[in-house]
């Protein structure tokens, strides 16, 4: 009924980015989930137990995995527990995942390994054991945060933030072909622009999108 999920993706190695590793923990089990392997097709079968309402999905810092795996394989979320928001609400000022593992349970994960090509085969031991901390202590940090959050009476307020977390999945803003003149309108100084000087900064925009898509 509960279940911890993170993510691990290669943003730092190539142009377009795509996840590399699941990790999840439950049932005081952890796995880690190789969609390069998988595919997508068998991936799918993640697909009712995320969203299914009587389940608990344990996140920290949930929006970067859920846009990441909306975008990838198409994954709808209910019942959310993030963590880090949770921290946030508690007044937390250090609220980063090593910070909280080592403040409740005196654990330090190597942060070398955050900025791991994780596209490459085969993951060393190294890989592995960081990618495990990422979800392992997630289960027990939430009976700590929401005894936290019920004596300080936040943890209605935690609910209803918890409740707008699905949504951000939907605003997927990555550098793909297909909405790359949606990122364009983010640009700023536009608004500084003629008409025709937008209009060659967009094909320009483009342009350039279309070579990195081509080189990587």
């Amino acid at each position: 009924t509960i279940l911890a999920v993170d993510t691990e993706s290669d943003s730092f190695h190539h142009y377009t980015q795509k996840v590399c590793l699941i990790q999840m923990t439950a049932g005081k089990r952890d796995v880690l989930i190789d969609p390069l392997v998988l595919g997508k097709i068998n991936l799918k079968r993640l697909g009712p137990l995320f969203k299914d309402d009587e389940k608990v999905k344990i996140f920290h810092d949930a929006g970067y995995d859920l846009l990441c795996l909306k975008r990838d394989f198409a994954f709808n979320f209910r019942n959310i527990f993030d963590t880090m928001l949770a921290s946030r609400i508690l007044g937390v000022k250090q609220f980063g995942l090593a910070h909280v593992l080592n403040t409740h349970f005196g654990v330090k994960p190597d942060k070398r390994y955050q900025r791991s090509d994780w596209s490459k085969r085969p993951l060393s031991a190294e890989q592995v054991s960081y990618a495990r901390l990422d979800t392992h202590y997630l289960p027990r940090l939430v009976d700590i945060l929401q005894e936290q959050l019920e004596l300080v009476e936040r943890w209605d307020w935690a609910l209803e933030e918890f409740e707008r977390l699905p949504k951000v999945a939907i605003k997927n803003t990555s550098a793909t072909p297909e909405n790359a003149l949606q990122t364009f309108w983010r640009l700023k100084g536009l608004r500084r622009m003629t008409p025709i000087e937008r209009g060659r900064c967009k094909e320009l925009y483009v342009m350039r999108d279309n070579i990195a898509q081509k080189f990587d």
